[in-house]
């Protein structure tokens, strides 16, 4: 059931995912988050999608067409600009699997600097009972900046508006994966 903790949040997420819902994927990589996504808010739900590496939005793109999804709309960009590109939307679910672009360049990975910035201003952009999921990788320098920075980050968040939860491996060494959950509490 925990062999891979990836697959272990696609299934809260499918528990949490319903029809229509409106998701933001803010590192596209390779498209399986977001077909998983698309799969679960149907058609009458939508799916945004950002990356700055223009494979992965090419990636995406291909396999949400070969399974014939219309519900998306994909941006090439920096995630740190979410507030300006979404600005007026309000999301549902949005997901983060940060890193690097599966069997790509592992040197181009997402940055600290553009990565707080973006989850900073994801806040403000996540609807009341709605969840921002962040995954990160501790294998590689940049992945283990996020991974402290966020578990500083999400420790000062106010516990009158946020739930937090982190998921990881504790028997398998300090460069396994690690999932933060944050819900926007219903006021």
């Amino acid at each position: 059931m925990i062999r891979q903790l990836t697959e272990f949040t696609k299934n809260i997420w499918g528990l949490y995912l319903v029809e229509g819902m409106h998701v933001l994927d803010a590192t596209l990589g390779n498209g399986e988050d977001a077909a998983f996504i698309c799969e679960k808010i149907g058609m009458n739900g939508t799916l945004e999608g950002i990356d700055i590496q223009e494979d992965a939005v090419n990636l995406s793109k291909v396999r949400l067409d070969q399974l014939k999804y219309n519900n998306y709309h994909l941006t090439l960009g920096n995630h740190k600009y979410i507030d300006k590109i979404y600005e007026g939307k309000c999301f549902d679910l949005i997901v983060y699997n940060l890193g690097y672009l599966p069997k790509a360049n592992k040197t181009c990975t997402t940055l600290l600097d553009s990565t707080a910035e973006s989850i900073q201003k994801a806040l403000n952009l996540i609807a009341i009972g709605g969840i921002l999921s962040i995954t990160t990788y501790r294998g590689h320098d940049e992945g283990v900046k996020e991974y402290q920075w966020l578990s500083r980050f999400v420790k000062d968040l106010d516990i009158k508006k946020y739930h937090v939860m982190k998921l990881e491996y504790m028997n398998q060494g300090e460069q396994t994966p690690s999932v933060m959950l944050i819900e926007r509490k219903l006021v």
